[in-house]
């Protein structure tokens, strides 16, 4: 992960060119459907449980969010974090966290046909 942004954009790039998700017409299934459009990827369903874990001791409740895609290149996925309430957001000391687990590491497959690794499918990084 390499940024978060104050609007909520996290900018996921990669260590190596990827081959995003191709849509035009559509050959394998995720989660059991074909997708038509990245508009029909669901963050949370399709590709990553996302979670902020709270350094200041803040209730979860208040660290609620929506996601969705902004983008996804062969170098970069930009996800919208789109929190309920923003300024509960590392409103303390220290830093809050968000921890992505990736779901489905076949989406994310490199141009030279390997798919990203279980062990490193995990990313936790601070939230500003």
């Amino acid at each position: 992960m390499s940024d978060i942004s104050r609007d909520g954009k996290v900018l996921l790039k990669f260590n190596q060119p990827l081959i995003p998700p191709s849509f035009a017409a559509p050959t394998e299934r995720v989660n059991g459907r074909f997708l038509l459009s990245l508009e029909e990827l669901d963050v949370a369903r399709d590709v990553a449980d996302v979670k902020i874990v709270s350094n200041n001791g803040v209730d979860n409740d208040k660290l609620a969010f929506y996601l969705s895609i902004e983008e996804w290149t062969a170098d970069h996925l930009m996800i919208f974090v789109n929190f309920t309430n923003p300024q509960a957001v590392s409103d303390g000391a220290q830093l809050d966290s968000i921890v992505i687990d990736i779901k489905n590491p076949s989406l994310f497959i490199s141009e030279t046909g390997q798919a990203l690794s279980q062990d490193r499918a995990t990313i936790i990084y601070p939230v500003q």
